[in-house]
């Protein structure tokens, strides 16, 4: 067998699957059997086609702008794709969007910082908390939380010496 490299492989697996989706009878069985087994919601998000892609892209690009001015810009064209795309989804994550315009644009006026680390530093500890059912002792809690959060710089203590002196060899 020729020598085939793993990139090799998955380019080969990738272009015969796409040559299976495509391929007529893929689509036949996706129209009688698959789409029609699956929920009702499900089925209609099938048949938008590429709108729901459109619509996320379109918001990428106001995170993707340079500065406020231009993700402003490119928020207006959010909102107009989203309201042209007939979609209830679309409507409501616009609505979304545009209650916390304030914060999305301030993450331009910040070089992109925030204070996501924070927060999920803070909902790990509530977390710990709530899974430890109430700590009662505070250095138990403290414990606890540098364990699970790897703060805990382990001392090694070296390993006790057996003998206290070196065998000697009888002769």
């Amino acid at each position: 067998m020729a020598d085939v490299s793993v990139a090799g492989l998955r380019d080969l697996v990738t272009v015969k699957t796409a040559q299976m989706l495509h391929h007529p009878a893929y689509q036949q069985l996706r129209k009688e059997i698959l789409l029609p087994a699956l929920p009702r919601g499900l089925r209609r998000l099938f048949g938008l086609g590429r709108r729901p892609r459109v619509i996320k892209e379109q918001l990428r690009t106001v995170y993707r702008a340079g500065d406020q001015d231009a993700a402003r810009d490119a928020l207006a064209d959010f909102y107009d794709v989203a309201a042209a795309a007939d979609i209830p989804e679309a409507d409501r994550l616009a609505r979304t969007i545009r209650w916390w315009e304030d914060a999305v644009l301030a993450y331009h006026g910040s070089d992109g910082l925030s204070n996501a680390r924070t927060e999920a530093i803070n909902g790990l500890l509530k977390k710990i908390k709530r899974v430890g059912h109430g700590f009662r002792n505070l250095a138990n809690y403290r414990l606890r939380l540098l364990l699970h959060c790897g703060g805990v710089a382990w001392q090694h203590q070296p390993a006790a010496r057996l003998r206290g002196r070196a065998p000697q060899i009888a002769a």
